[in-house]
């Protein structure tokens, strides 16, 4: 079977529109909380929202990874889907919400023995509830991603996480931010469970005699092996701004994480890829990866390395009038934070884009430890810098993160590279990207310096249609194997049944 099949192709096409639809209502409801309320407010609804989504990973046990790659494995016997979502249900209901509630009771107990009246300890309902509405979600998604029902899924994904905040915060203006927190999780939780009401009916009704129960040691063997990449999630994207609310000011905890989000941003360009043929490289990881699929993943670091390096200079150099148009206003801190983030870009894409290819083909949690070693460096670099060298709380920290994602993302990469067996690339790749990236900086500085001293959004924005173009023909140009690869299939990976 051919991955780059027209169904293959427009499924990842949508998933690639969604994430952007969705990144795009994220971007103007932060524009939104921040001209509305300050920039102080929106830095506690980011906190809020950044805790709630880092607990999903942690009470899912795994089963948001284990249920796509099952469903994939066994895509022949349709008859054990049932059994799949039950087993994954059974874990998530036995483990992950009782975890949930622990978590959620440990911020509210911080707040009562340390008599602190913190935004987390004061919002540990509305986040226990965002966190829960978001875990259904999650797992919910994952089933239909399994059975490669994409169109479903997007769905899901677009009104949970896209539309459903910005609509509360449009019909409730005014709203205070845990209240808007507390009923965005309770509407993910009733959507969710009403989108899933069927399946869940019928896999409850499940006579357990009848399940497979080998199935059900290796599907929790597989989900368990991955608690450390949840736990580890769950610190790398909390720890950072749960450190600078208590120890710096709100507004560097909103452009903190405004920071964090960008690499998001950047990542729905490539992510879609892995999202959507998880469970089928997990059907071909029977029989051992093929040619096409390898040279398909190298196609596919690229393609990222390539944006992500691009994608770096330009957020780096517009930095300032980018936070002013999305946010109302920026400050030399915050600049600061983004143009910092913007250097961690590339390594955080190299790890997201590993993530799914890694699951896919091994049982063992490569996942887990590299996720627990780039937070050590994270934690290690930020005691450093603070505690030694007298930095500021945010930058020790921000610069942490940053080489935390990229150690992340080399560990990632090397961990890919020796489970399909392919070839890293040549020198000869990143001197043509790191020449053309030069190259056309500084033609973009020498235009605003000499000729633009005040350039308006609008000529920024055509500055940087102009600049996009160039460097995309540059790389046809050049010959670049994964725009070759992309020409004549459609699709960067491939691979044959």
């Amino acid at each position: 079977m051919d991955i780059a099949g027209s169904r293959i192709i427009s499924q990842i096409a949508m998933t690639i529109i969604n994430g952007l639809a969705v990144i795009g209502g994220i971007i103007i409801l932060n524009g939104l909380i921040a001209r509305s309320y300050g920039i102080d407010a929106l830095g506690e609804y980011l906190l809020m929202r950044r805790v709630a989504f880092a607990l999903i990973p942690v009470s899912l046990y795994g089963v948001g990874i284990a249920i796509p790659r099952y469903l994939g494995l066994h895509r022949d016997r349709p008859e054990l889907r049932l059994s799949i979502l039950r087993h994954g249900l059974s874990i998530f209901g036995r483990f992950g919400l009782p975890t949930l509630m622990v978590l959620i009771l440990g911020l509210y107990l911080v707040s009562l023995l340390t008599d602190s009246q913190t935004v987390l300890s004061r919002a540990a309902l509305p986040i226990g509830l965002l966190g829960a509405g978001g875990s259904f979600h999650l797992l919910a998604y994952n089933y239909f991603r399994g059975l490669r029902l994409m169109a479903m899924a997007n769905a899901l994904q677009l009104v949970n996480i896209g539309l459903l905040p910005l609509a509360i915060i449009l019909v409730l203006p005014g709203i205070p931010m845990m209240s808007m927190v507390a009923i965005h999780g309770l509407a993910v939780l009733v959507i969710t469970l009403a989108a899933m009401a069927g399946p869940l009916f019928q896999a409850i009704r499940l006579n357990p005699h009848t399940t497979d129960h080998s199935l059900r040691r290796e599907i929790s063997s597989y989900a368990f092996r991955r608690l450390g990449a949840s736990w580890g999630m769950l610190a790398l994207m909390s720890l950072g701004p749960i450190f600078i609310a208590y120890f710096a000011t709100w507004e560097e905890v909103a452009f903190f994480s405004v920071g964090m989000q960008v690499n998001r941003l950047f990542y729905v360009v490539f992510g879609p890829i892995g999202i959507v043929l998880l469970p089928l490289l997990s059907y071909h990881a029977l029989k051992g990866p093929s040619e096409s699929v390898r040279l398909g993943i190298r196609a596919l670091y690229m393609g990222g390395i390539a944006i992500g390096l691009y994608a770096t200079c330009h957020l780096w150099f517009f930095a300032e009038p980018i936070l002013t148009t999305w946010l109302g206003a920026s400050t030399f801190t915050g600049v600061r934070i983004f143009r910092l983030f913007s250097l961690s870009l590339t390594g955080y894409l190299l790890f997201e884009l590993s993530r799914n290819p890694i699951d896919a083909i091994a049982e063992t949690g490569y996942n887990s430890r590299n996720i627990l070693t780039g937070l050590v460096c994270i934690v290690a670099v930020a005691w450093v810098l603070i505690g030694l060298l007298n930095y500021s709380v945010w930058q020790g920290v921000t610069i942490g993160y940053v080489v935390g994602f990229w150690v992340l993302g080399l560990m990632s990469v090397v961990t890919c590279v020796k489970l399909y067996g392919f070839t890293w690339l040549e020198p000869r790749f990143f001197i043509e990207v790191a020449g053309l990236n030069v190259l056309i900086l500084t033609l973009l500085w020498t235009v605003i310096h000499y000729w633009v001293a005040d350039p308006s959004l609008m000529l920024i924005a055509v500055l940087e249609l102009l600049s996009g173009s160039c460097y995309v023909l540059g790389l046809m140009w050049l010959n670049q194997e994964w725009l070759t690869k992309l020409r004549a299939n459609g699709s960067i990976v491939t691979s044959d049944e």
